[in-house]
């Protein structure tokens, strides 16, 4: 499956989203399409001046990883919510 991004603006709204990720898994299968849960990763990006903290996540029963910086459309995404990381990656 191509790379997709779900956006919340809390991790109690991420969650709400990803209980119904089950049903987008199946509609995927459907189309011949699938999803893989175990690489699905989580990256909070907070507001600035806020610290960073990992949401608990699931899906199912399987717990999302949290990571720091996420490769996405050749773009690298990051936690700081700057750019500071996609011009490090451009110019390596």
């Amino acid at each position: 499956m191509d790379d997709s991004a779900i956006a919340a603006h809390s991790a109690e709204d991420l969650q709400l989203i990803l209980c119904f990720f089950s049903a987008f898994a199946k509609a995927y299968l459907a189309l011949g399409l699938s999803l893989n849960i175990k690489t699905t990763q989580v990256l909070h990006q907070p507001p600035p001046n806020q610290p960073s903290t990992h949401p608990v996540t699931k899906v199912d029963n399987t717990y999302l990883q949290n990571v720091d910086h996420f490769p996405y459309l050749g773009s690298l995404l990051s936690s700081a919510a700057n750019i500071d990381s996609e011009i490090n990656h451009r110019l390596s």
